[in-house]
């Protein structure tokens, strides 16, 4: 599957998954950022989820991770912030990091869950709710 039509896809999760959706030219040029790290789950060959990040030096930002609706809680956000870890490490980074809407208490556990430690607050970042910074730090033998 070419990028641009990998986008279309994307796209049609966004719409369905977000409030506010990225545009289809976003996501077209995180295909083609040579510092994005895109992770898809395909299932029956099909992508019902992805996650999406920016690597920059030592450090990683993880954007957007999105699983349609009737995919959830079969553990595909799990595996794809696993997959998404195990890149930045091959890739020599020592922090991620991510924002997420304070109200957002599913996507919370979930970065919880995969060892993302609360940093920071971000007061009015998102039109009708703050943020919490969550972070994870790498160490050479493994995940803090």
């Amino acid at each position: 599957m070419k990028r641009t039509e990998k986008a279309e896809v994307l796209k049609s999760l966004e719409d369905i998954c977000f409030k506010e959706p990225w545009s289809l030219g976003m996501l077209v040029s995180s295909f083609e950022d040579e510092h994005s790290v895109i992770i898809t789950h395909d299932t029956e060959g099909e992508i019902v989820g992805y996650v999406i990040g920016r690597c920059m030096a030592d450090e990683c930002e993880l954007y957007r991770i999105c699983v349609l609706p009737e995919f959830r809680k079969q553990g595909i956000g799990t595996l794809l912030i696993r997959e998404f870890i195990e890149k930045c490490k091959n890739l020599f980074v020592k922090k991620i990091f991510l924002e997420v809407a304070s109200r957002n208490l599913k996507a919370i556990s979930l970065y919880e869950s995969c060892g993302f430690k609360r940093t920071a607050m971000r007061k009015g970042y998102y039109r009708d709710d703050d943020a919490v910074v969550y972070s994870l730090k790498m160490l050479e033998e493994g995940i803090k």
